[in-house]
C-alpha cells in the first residue's frame, strides 16, 4: 500500500514537472553555459548523491540535465535495468541530498520512435508488450486528443519506477517518461 501511494505521488509530481520543465530548461545563448548532458548510465539502485549524477550542487536546487540529440541512457535499478533515449533528466536536491522523484524523458519523438522506446523499456523490464500494443492502436487512430498509456508501475526492493508513453496527434509527436522513487 505504501509503495502505491509513493508511486501515485511520483506520478502527480511528474505531471506537474512535465508541465513546468520546458519553462525551467536553460538554453545556451551567446556564451551562457549549456546545460549538463544526461549521463549514459544513471544508477538509481539507491538514492544517489548529487556527485553520482555528475551534479555540483550542495544545497537546494532542481537540475535539468539535457542532451540533444537524446542519449541512450541505461537506468540501473535494484536487480533490473532499462535503456532508452533520454533527452532530459530532472533531479531535485534538498540539503545536498537527491530527493525523489528522479524524472527522465525521451523528449519529443515521432510515433515510431516513441513506440520503439516504449517497447524497449517494457522488454528490458520483462513486462508484456500488450501495454505498448494498446497505446500504439489508440495513438494511430487518435485525431485530436492526447493519448497516454496507463502507468506501468513496478517495485524493485525499496525502489519504485513508473513508465508511461504519451502521443499528441496534433503535433504528431510524443514521448516516453519515467519516474523513480525510494522508500
Amino acid at each position: 500500500m505504501r509503495n502505491r501511494s509513493r508511486v501515485r505521488a511520483a506520478v502527480v509530481t511528474l505531471g506537474i514537472l512535465a508541465i513546468l520543465t520546458p519553462a525551467a530548461c536553460s538554453v545556451s545563448i551567446e556564451g551562457d553555459p549549456a546545460p549538463d548532458p544526461v549521463p549514459e548510465t544513471v544508477d538509481l539502485t539507491t538514492p544517489p548523491a548529487p556527485a553520482d549524477l555528475g551534479l555540483d550542487v550542495d544545497d537546494d536546487a532542481t537540475v535539468v540535465l539535457e542532451s540533444d540529440p537524446p542519449v541512450e541512457a541505461t537506468v540501473l535499478l535494484p536487480g533490473a535495468s532499462f535503456t532508452m533515449p533520454t533527452a532530459t533528466l530532472t533531479v531535485s536536491v534538498t540539503d545536498g541530498v537527491v530527493v525523489d522523484p528522479v524524472l527522465g524523458d525521451t523528449g519529443q519523438l515521432d510515433l515510431g520512435a516513441v513506440e520503439e522506446a516504449f517497447r524497449g523499456v517494457l522488454a528490458d523490464l520483462a513486462q508484456p508488450a500488450s501495454v505498448a500494443d494498446e497505446f500504439v492502436t489508440a495513438a494511430t487512430t487518435a485525431d485530436a486528443d492526447q493519448v497516454t498509456s496507463p502507468w506501468v508501475n513496478l517495485v524493485f526492493g525499496d525502489t519504485a519506477v513508473g513508465i508511461r508513453a504519451e502521443y499528441d496527434p496534433r503535433s504528431t509527436h510524443g514521448r516516453v517518461i519515467y519516474s523513480v522513487t525510494w522508500d
